[in-house]
């Protein structure tokens, strides 16, 4: 080996080793994905949520193993309109399906078991577990203001003790920031309960309701920018739940001058990955904490961006980023899979 070479090279290892690097792959998803709305993920299994459709894809050889449900009131149909989409989650033991007032059980593998109506409308719910109980998410009004609620649920659906409640920074009439209208996201998992609040706090909560740590880090701020304005005014213009009423209160947008500290975040793999909305070099990172809120590690990751609330639908699991994107030409689908370990 030249002497020159070895040198350099002795000197690059310990520069290199202060780096971490993140493998990124790009895998064709099935034709039948038409719309991916949501990803959930197991240790084996893709479970894409594409309108009232689920696909089940395979992480062996990324193959669709097999594709259930409709639109429709039957026993195997999902009911969704333009304000409730069909929600999944993915259990232990089953997949929880939750459509307009009733939700779904069906095998990891898309078998069909059971079903039950709701009488709670508005609630979001997600079981616990123990598969004794649920948490449920709703919104409702006191002193003229509107808050979010988290709440367990027994296993019959009766509400029980509020566990996390919130603010919601919009009233009819009032100023709002576009920006800041996401709800809250919540997770049952590890025997835990998780969910963000607007300040950036991710709230670690134990099944009787009591908190027992939190997420508190100082991801940064991304200015809010003419652009993202602009790009913010005509996305409220055009999606189908905002466009009809847009003329009335977009003379009440009112933009900070910062994003909110959190723009989303997973639980996967006993951590807990979270994706601010500040960027580094103009890239995205995740911030990777264990269950007690201490930071592991920090990575940059290319996460591909639907509007600049959302991103592409992705999930995290078996130290991996599943991102669905779509492919160039615009008719079909691809998985962007990207080591986090």
């Amino acid at each position: 080996m030249n002497l020159k070479l070895f040198f350099f090279l002795v000197l690059l290892i310990p520069i290199m080793g202060s780096f971490s690097f993140t493998a990124v792959k790009t895998v064709p998803l099935p034709a039948d994905v038409i719309n991916p709305e949501s990803i959930n993920a197991d240790a084996n299994h893709l479970y894409i949520v594409d309108g009232a459709s689920i696909h089940i894809v395979s992480l062996a050889d990324f193959k669709m193993i097999k594709t259930f449900g409709k639109q429709g009131e039957g026993a195997q149909e999902f009911m969704i309109n333009t304000w409730f989409r069909l929600k999944l989650s993915a259990q232990p033991n089953c997949l929880f399906i939750q459509s307009i007032s009733r939700v779904s059980y069906f095998s990891k593998d898309g078998i069909f078991q059971k079903e039950q109506r709701l009488t709670s409308r508005g609630v979001n719910f997600v079981p616990l577990e123990n598969e004794k109980g649920f948490i449920g998410s709703n919104t409702g009004r006191e002193n003229n203001s509107l808050f979010f609620y988290l709440s367990l649920y027994d296993a019959n659906f009766q509400k029980g003790i509020t566990i996390f409640k919130e603010q919601v920074p919009f009233l009819p009439g009032a100023a709002f920031d576009p920006l800041d209208q996401k709800e809250p996201v919540f997770y049952a998992k590890f025997g835990k309960i998780f969910v963000n609040g607007r300040d950036g706090v991710i709230h670690i909560i134990n099944p009787t309701g009591k908190e027992e740590s939190a997420i508190k880090y100082d991801y940064g701020k991304l200015d809010v920018t003419q652009k993202v304005k602009d790009e913010m005014v005509e996305y409220y213009k055009t999606d189908p739940r905002t466009s009809m009423g847009f003329e009335m209160f977009k003379k009440d947008m009112k933009f900070s001058d910062y994003f909110p500290p959190v723009r989303d975040y997973r639980v996967a793999n006993e951590k807990v990955y979270v994706f601010p909305f500040n960027k580094k070099e103009g890239k995205s990172q995740v911030f990777i904490f264990d269950m007690k809120g201490k930071l592991l590690k920090t990575l940059p990751v290319e996460m591909i961006e639907k509007n600049p609330l959302d991103f592409y639908p992705f999930a995290v699991e078996n130290d991996k980023l599943y991102q669905a994107i779509e492919n160039i030409d615009g008719e079909s689908w691809e998985l962007r899979v990207t080591d986090i370990k």
